[in-house]
Formats: C-alpha cells, structure tokens, sequence
C-alpha cells in the first residue's frame, strides 16, 4: 500500500545516517510486529548497514526476528543448511553471485534413492575463474564447533581444489576450511573441528576460494559441484 511505501522509505532514508540507524532498526522491528507485508529489502538494507558499522549483535538480531515460520525452521549457526529455500537476500543467508564462466543456484535434484532434494549447484563452464565468493555471513559464538559439509562433483575438473573456508569476515583469521575433490564423487561428508576465538571475530563468513588463481586459459574449470548441507554444530552436540 502507499502507506507501507511511505513508511519503508522512511525507514530506508533514516537508516542512511548513522545517528538514526537505531531508530530505523526499532522501526524495522515494529513494522514487522505489526504485520507489515514486503518488509524483506527494508530488513535487508538495514542490516547490511548495521553489519557495515560494526553493529553485528544489532544485525543478527534483525535478521532472526523477522523470519517468517518456514524461515524460522531453518534458522541454526548456518541458515538455511540444506538449501530448503531460496535466498531472501539478507546477507545471513546464502548469496549467490554471478560470475562469468561459472553459475551458481539453488535447485531440486533427484538423488540416487528416487527422493528429489535441492542442493547449491556451482556449474563451470570451460573458463578460467577466480573464485572468492562470501556464500553466507555467520554470528556464531565463542566456543569449539564442528563444520560439516555434504557434496558431490560430477565431471569437475580444476586447477586447484575448490575451498570451502570459514574465516573472521574480510579475509582475516581463518578458522576452517575444506576441499573438494575433482571428478566423479557420490555424495561424501567432509567434517572439521575449529574453534570461534572470544576476540575480534565477531563476524564470520563462509566462502569459496580456488586459490589465487591467474585467469590464463590452462587454468580452466569444469564441470559441477554439488552442495548438500552446510552446517555448523557444537561438538558434542
């Protein structure tokens, strides 16, 4: 409605200064209490510049408290693990950003038991690529934890292992990584313990990473990967 245009742009234009990013946040959260539809890019902008002034508490939180029930269901340290739903675009949920010469979705397949479940599908196409990609920015807490990752490849051919890593965000401190295998696999579960320091991480991303590969035509990549799950867990847990 014109009322809700009117409110959203407000909401955008206070949280655009960072005296009124508190208010906006409050706005935020009152406009979803009250029922407001198509609050998501309102919720996204303001998260992203909550996270952009180091408000990662203030952002999570937003994000978290505005889930719809199907969203909320999938809300755990990784939203959305098994790639059940499409991305809403915040930046706690997983990113899917295109490149040349490499795709990347979220979509149905039919697995080996006849069941048909979705996975996050990275598909190269013959080209040399530099992957540095965030999929998905994580709050998680001080304390040891364990990554799990379930995948498969068909036909993948690269240069060098494809990395799954999660690190403190902007590149700094990493905390864990794995590697995918080229070829033909089945469905593999990789796992790796690490632990989340008390200090300065409060942040953290999962990303993909190939290495800093130079884009020459021998450094081709090929071929598909196939993401299952992604999810983080306390260990022992």
């Amino acid at each position: 409605s014109k009322h809700d245009m009117g409110l959203f742009d407000l909401i955008d234009a206070i949280s655009q200064d960072e005296n009124g990013l508190g208010t906006a946040y409050r706005m935020t959260l009152d406009a979803f209490e009250a029922g407001h539809e198509n609050l998501r890019p309102v919720i996204n902008a303001v998260t992203h510049r909550l996270i952009s002034r180091n408000l990662y508490a203030e952002a999570h939180r937003l994000f978290n408290s505005t889930l719809n029930e199907k969203e909320q269901a999938q809300s755990g340290y990784v939203y959305n693990p098994r790639m059940e739903l499409q991305p809403n675009g915040s930046p706690f949920d997983w990113s899917l950003v295109k490149q040349t010469g490499f795709s990347m979705e979220i979509l149905p397949v039919r697995q080996r038991d006849g069941e048909t479940s979705n996975v996050l599908r990275l598909r190269f196409l013959n080209s040399p690529i530099r992957l540095n990609n965030k999929l998905q920015s994580l709050r998680l807490p001080p304390s040891n934890l364990i990554l799990s990752v379930v995948y498969a490849s068909k036909d993948l051919r690269t240069p060098k292992p494809i990395e799954l890593i999660i690190d403190c965000g902007r590149g700094i401190n990493l905390l864990t990584s794995v590697k995918f295998e080229s070829g033909d696999i089945a469905k593999r579960t990789l796992t790796e313990k690490f632990t989340v320091p008390s200090e300065n991480c409060e942040l953290q991303r999962i990303r993909l990473s190939n290495g800093n590969l130079v884009e020459s035509w021998k450094n081709r990549s090929s071929g598909s990967l196939e993401l299952h799950e992604i999810a983080v867990s306390f260990v022992g847990g």
